[in-house]
């Protein structure tokens, strides 16, 4: 084997230029590849509250007066399925046992937003009642005649 010698010792300020130099050399390749390395990612939820016309296409009517209501968020023991059902049968004026709550599935919806907290009440009341009495109005118009 041979001789062994010591490390050459570096100063602070040689160390921290050359430190310098790699970390702006890892920037310029990670922002260089921004594009590839994104397109590999997985879609991430947004943090978007739903608007008012979102709710609509959450609830359908069915045959013999049952309803189906997407549920816009995971159930996750909050009680949001629940809840939002009973929002949809209010503004419907039926029992909550006539709607078949679909929760969703992440091969047939785009991410949204997380379910977290309590905010599944909060943030989708409005939409939700909205969407159901868009549905109601339209079911009355056609039992009008018109």
């Amino acid at each position: 084997m041979g001789k062994q010698t010591d490390p050459k010792p570096i100063s602070q300020r040689h160390f921290l230029k050359k430190s310098g130099w790699v970390a702006a050399g890892v920037t310029v390749a990670v922002y260089g590849s921004y594009r590839q390395v994104r397109a590999k990612m997985p879609a991430l939820p947004t943090f978007d509250a739903p608007g008012a016309q979102d709710g609509v296409a959450w609830v359908q009517a069915l045959a013999f007066g049952r309803i189906r209501f997407f549920c816009p968020r995971m159930e996750m023991g909050q009680g949001a399925g629940l809840g939002l059902s009973q929002v949809v049968a209010e503004e419907l004026n039926i029992d909550q046992a006539d709607i078949e709550c679909i929760l969703p599935d992440t091969d047939q919806a785009p991410p949204f937003q997380m379910t977290v907290g309590s905010q599944s009440i909060a943030h989708f009341f409005d939409p939700v009642s909205w969407g159901a009495a868009q549905l109601r109005e339209a079911l009355r118009r056609l039992a009008a005649g018109g």
